[in-house]
């Protein structure tokens, strides 16, 4: 799934340039150049990308696997395996600044974070240590759903997608309608929810066959999406509060290009955004650290940062490249270790006694 890792690599592009712009007002010596772009819109749109990646590779990857508690549990195991201890590990690099510099964490909400909620990613009142951890909060709630489903026939599948969604639906009515629950209601009822389930929905449609005309999807989709983004700019207003529409803006958009990307890719024919896979593979690592090293470079470029816009621009594009870079060693050296110890001692997998692997 070249091309699959390829748009989850332009999806994380756009995440770096976003947190880059809100650095950029707040510490830049000239004035700011990205938030003219209005790429705050297009973060929300990378998000809502990313969620529906997320659960069309989740579908697509467990199809062999359904049926059986074993198959659900190794399901879970994976999962979990991957998300924590990258998260657990960046966490604690910013345990330090937490306790002794309590001020630097979540001064938009007063700097409160539950340590216990944060380090198990648990629906929460407050953001995490790091903020950008709340998506992976719905990737938790969307693994947990899923591993129920895995552990039935596969010929449910589709059954079961259809009743989650109307469940879906009913709690968004219900939120829509005024009532405000806890945490763990605000995080089921939000409608960034279905765009998993949009996910899941284009690969049950490519495991019966790829589209016909996939390059007809692709432009769709961007059509979709730029006309979504040129709404908000010149007509509607401030779509980022709005829930609802999110889902209709960026998130069916990204299902129809996911969905042209992989046909166009099962054809044999090229696949630009297969050139990004490389940043595919390392965006959750990248994802985790790119925060903290494009703030940490902007404060230092606050104190000691030069005058005039070509150090302005060597400033904005270093950062991007430094936190790609440091996201791939952290790939590399961080998160592929882990996964390869992890499959190592997966206790959901039958080996054989240890007499019997000694004689073979």
């Amino acid at each position: 799934m070249t091309s699959v890792q390829g748009m989850r690599g332009l999806a994380l592009l756009l995440v770096i340039l976003v947190h880059q712009s809100f650095v950029e007002q707040k510490y830049g010596h000239v004035e700011p150049m990205l938030v003219k772009t209005h790429l705050e819109q297009f973060n929300h749109a990378a998000v809502d990308a990313f969620l529906v990646i997320s659960g069309f590779i989740i579908a697509y990857t467990t199809f062999e696997a359904f049926g059986g508690t074993r198959n659900a549990a190794s399901f879970m195991y994976r999962r979990l395996t991957r998300i924590y201890p990258p998260w657990w590990i960046y966490s604690a690099l910013l345990l330090p600044v937490f306790f002794l510099y309590p001020q630097l964490i979540n001064s938009s909400e007063g700097n409160q974070v539950n340590l216990l909620e944060s380090f198990f990613l648990f629906p929460s009142e407050h953001l995490p240590l790091i903020p950008i951890g709340w998506t992976l909060t719905f990737e938790l709630y969307f693994y947990v759903g899923f591993a129920f489903l895995v552990a039935l026939p596969r010929s449910r599948l589709g059954p079961m997608i259809a009743l989650w969604a109307v469940v879906m639906l009913g709690l968004i009515a219900m939120r829509a309608a005024g009532y405000q629950g806890g945490p763990v209601f605000r995080m089921v009822s939000n409608p960034i929810c279905l765009e998993f389930l949009l996910g899941v929905c284009v690969a049950m449609a490519l495991q019966r066959r790829p589209a016909e005309r996939p390059r007809l999807l692709i432009i769709a989709g961007l059509l979709m999406w730029l006309g979504g983004y040129a709404a908000y700019v010149y007509f509607v207003g401030d779509w980022l509060v709005n829930l609802y529409s999110r889902v209709l803006i960026a998130g069916v958009p990204a299902a129809f290009l996911i969905y042209g990307l992989v046909s166009l890719e099962a054809t044999g024919r090229s696949n630009p955004m297969g050139r990004l896979k490389w940043l595919g593979d390392t965006s959750y690592s990248t994802y985790l650290c790119h925060v903290m090293i494009v703030v940490g470079i902007g404060r230092l470029w606050f104190v000691w940062g030069l005058p005039g816009q070509l150090a302005h621009w060597t400033w904005l594009i270093g950062s991007v490249v430094i936190a790609v870079f440091v996201g791939g060693l952290s790939y590399k050296y961080i998160e592929k270790p882990i996964l390869r110890w992890a499959k190592r001692h997966d206790p959901t997998v039958a080996r054989p006694p240890a007499a019997v692997r000694s004689t073979t």
